[in-house]
């Protein structure tokens, strides 16, 4: 059945397939929000999906650029669509968009981006577009005769009350969230269930690290409130349809047990996938496990997720893992090669703990992507812009990543498995290879060097 809006929608998103990557399905999780903020007739459309006759009806596109490897792909929607509807309005935001702003509006046919936080921006632009209003007064906007003050910062109040559940504007995404449900494995793909914007710690791949959240959103951490985190969790664990929701900011460690209580307080017909940053107590884990049918827990071999702060308590890890044997629950475990290479007795420790409970393993630096940075020279922008648009073009962003990511291995519970086995068993390699890297680099030093220094094996 043709949702209402389909034939009349003067908004459209579109979310641009990104390259050679298999991350089609995964949109930021921002955008959700922020297509339900607007009253106007609207539709979510995949890039395969538009027509011409979309693109004469619509008013405004909005499309997104959160990380980079969609940004050839981006510039090339734009001048198409803009072939088609001259007078069609394209609006771009997200992390990679306020990054590389002005080298994109001057460079391309996007009309606008919203730099930081879009909360605010994105409607009030949307309603001056539509409207015949004077977009110079929303603030945070790049344009190609103006740029408005990057004033606009989201406050928890605001932030609590963006709608994370209505989908129907965006119906092959809807349906395409309820066929991945059907997989007992979580698939990454939605419903997220949001706590927090940026976070705490420095590493160095992310832009939520609190660095880059200052110079690109102009602000620090922004949070929920647990009671908003409580209202997602009722409205999904009514939905029969939806199986798992996804948590990836661990407020557990962010804010502790008094802002944890309140959110897992009843009973969710829902299965949970979450990561933690740091290891959390055994109440924390009992929680959980109480209130929802079954959980995989994401643990970090490091400390601080993955800040470069060291190895994480192994033997503790070891104790949870022990804690958690025969529960209703899934294990694995986050490492790094890039640890590998620096901390003695690193790789040793994973494989004993890999014997002994045979989780799955993912390697993390697959995410350590370079990226463009925030850069006020609007030179170095450009050649930036130019940079990642190439590699956009030529690999899409992940190196062997996008393998695991890849669409087709989440459509089925033994596709997902037989893609764990093979995340498991490449990040093994990994760390065997870095290890093997790092004594042939210790035997190479100068003896006189070796002599005069112990190594550090409290790592």
């Amino acid at each position: 059945m043709r949702r209402e809006g389909s034939d009349t929608a003067r908004v459209l998103y579109v979310h641009p397939r990104p390259g050679r990557e298999g991350q089609n399905h995964i949109i930021p999780m921002g955008v959700v929000p922020l297509m339900n903020s607007i009253p106007y007739p609207k539709l979510g459309l995949f890039e395969r999906e538009v027509t011409e006759a979309h693109l004469r009806r619509a008013k405004v596109v909005a499309m997104d650029l959160h990380w980079y490897y969609t940004l050839d792909r981006l510039v090339r929607l734009a001048e198409a669509y803009k072939r088609i509807n001259p007078s069609i309005q394209i609006v771009v935001g997200g992390y990679t968009a306020s990054v590389l702003g002005r080298a994109l509006v001057s460079g391309s046919q996007v009309d606008f981006v919203i730099r930081g936080d879009a909360e605010g921006p994105f409607p009030q632009l949307v309603h001056a577009l539509m409207e015949g209003g004077d977009p110079a007064h929303v603030p945070n906007l790049i344009a190609k005769e103006f740029s408005s003050p990057f004033a606009y910062r989201v406050g928890a109040e605001e932030y609590s009350r963006s709608d994370y559940r209505a989908l129907d504007w965006f119906p092959s995404f809807e349906k395409v969230m309820y066929r991945y449900q059907e997989n007992p494995f979580p698939t990454l793909i939605y419903p997220w269930v949001p706590a927090m914007k940026g976070c705490l710690y420095d590493c160095e791949f992310c832009y939520g690290n609190p660095k880059l959240q200052r110079a690109i959103m102009g602000r620090g951490v922004a949070r929920r409130t647990p009671e908003s985190i409580r209202d997602d969790l009722r409205h999904w664990s009514a939905d029969p349809r939806v199986r798992t929701v996804h948590m990836i900011s661990d407020f557990v460690d962010a804010y502790g047990w008094r802002y944890v209580e309140p959110v897992f307080s009843e009973k969710y017909d829902l299965d949970l996938y979450f990561e933690f940053y740091n290891l959390p107590e055994e109440r924390v884990l009992d929680r959980m496990l109480n209130v929802f049918n079954s959980c995989h827990f994401w643990f970090s071999s490091e400390r601080n997720h993955a800040d470069k702060s060291g190895r994480t308590n192994f033997e503790y890890l070891s104790h949870l893992m022990e804690y958690l044997r025969g529960r209703n629950c899934r294990v694995y475990l986050f490492v790094d090669d890039g640890l590998a290479h620096r901390a003695v007795g690193y790789v040793e420790a994973v494989l004993k703990l890999w014997r002994r409970h045979r989780m799955v393993l993912l390697n993390n630096s697959f995410w350590a992507i370079d990226q463009p940075l925030p850069r006020s020279d609007l030179d170095e922008q450009r050649a930036d812009f130019e940079k990642f648009r190439r590699l956009s073009s030529e690999v899409g962003g992940f190196h062997w990543g996008r393998r695991f990511l890849a669409p087709r291995c989440w459509r089925s519970p033994r596709g997902t498995k037989a893609m764990y086995h093979y995340a498991t068993a490449r990040a093994l390699f990994d760390l065997r290879r870095a290890d093997r890297l790092r004594l042939k680099r210790e035997d190479l030093l100068p003896a006189a060097s070796a002599a005069g220094s112990t190594p550090d094996r409290s790592r």
